[in-house]
């Protein structure tokens, strides 16, 4: 294949999984959708992403997920699959999507968690078929429900 062909392969890639993350944005409210690699290297990313140092923040959420995946096998787990990090403007939540990639999603109210959570899984699917080596990360009808169903007692209650 030449170089050229290659590269347009990679924007094209690269292209697919950007629209992946939209539904983050515009669906449930989030700020900015990253997608990141375990080494630390950005992916693909959406949504309002200009004020975000991306390479610094994917090097940081690989070390993160590195340092969980310690604590995990400490309490006898294999590793844990999301971390929230609530701020008092922002908050983050991040998920694996594969072995070597990870969901950022960046939003401001925490009410929207479960919304979140409810497209994350969404969007973490679509994902797999691009990602090579994707974990099968499918769930239970149940919990999508029991997500959906909180978020919406969250935006009828305000909280």
């Amino acid at each position: 294949m030449a170089k050229g062909s290659a590269q347009s392969g990679g924007k094209a890639r690269k292209e697919r999984m950007r629209h992946c993350l939209t539904p983050l944005i515009e669906n449930a409210g989030a700020q900015c959708v990253f997608l990141v690699s375990r080494s630390g290297l950005p992916m693909a990313s959406c949504g309002d992403t200009a004020s975000t140092d991306e390479g610094s923040l994917a090097s940081l959420v690989a070390g993160a997920f590195a340092a969980t995946r310690e604590i995990a096998e400490l309490l006898g787990e294999d590793e844990f699959s999301m971390m929230l990090g609530q701020g008092e403007g922002r908050h983050v939540y991040l998920s694996l999507v594969s072995k070597d990639s990870m969901l950022v999603v960046i939003f401001d109210r925490s009410d929207k968690v479960g919304l979140i959570r409810y497209y994350g899984k969404s969007v973490i699917k679509k994902l797999e078929s691009l990602l090579p080596g994707a974990r099968d990360r499918t769930e239970k009808s149940e919990e999508d429900f029991k997500d959906y169903a909180t978020n919406l007692i969250d935006k009828i209650f305000g909280g």
